[in-house]
């Protein structure tokens, strides 16, 4: 009886044991159908976004984008206008400076000129004094 009683308790364990196993694989399996329910399954999401706030924000940054540029364009031009004028003023003081050089050419011209008649005057007279002292008639 003894023995019957092991042989009982042996295949009572082993029955447990595959059993045990056997809803281990139950219990995975049921995982693994769900998992490929919810990867098959296709979704709709029914919730809408108000992007109307977006919208005001770009065309908020947008506006400010092109008052830069047009500040920008007015600074540029103002700036071109003072060089503008500079580069004017500086033209007109080289323009001054070319004609009190031209101005001063000119008067030096005049005075060399007048210093080559005063020489050549100069030369006549040492040749007429050299004359004048060789002739003793003329003294």
């Amino acid at each position: 009886m003894e023995r019957l009683k092991n042989n009982i308790a042996g295949i009572v364990s082993l029955i447990g044991v595959v059993g045990a196993i056997g809803a281990g694989f139950t219990t995975y399996g049921m995982f693994e159908n769900r998992l490929s329910q919810l990867e098959n399954a296709e979704y709709v999401i029914n919730q809408t976004v108000d992007l109307q706030p977006v919208y005001e924000k770009i065309d908020e940054v947008e506006n400010g984008l092109i008052q830069r540029q047009d500040g920008l364009v007015e600074k540029i031009d103002s700036a071109k206008d003072v060089l503008l004028n500079r580069q004017g003023e500086k033209v007109r003081e080289i323009n001054t400076a070319i004609s009190t050089v031209k101005n001063d050419v000119s008067t030096m011209e005049t005075d060399i000129t007048l210093n080559i008649k005063e020489i050549e005057l100069l030369r006549l007279r040492i040749d007429e004094i050299e004359l004048k002292e060789k002739n003793p008639f003329m003294n």
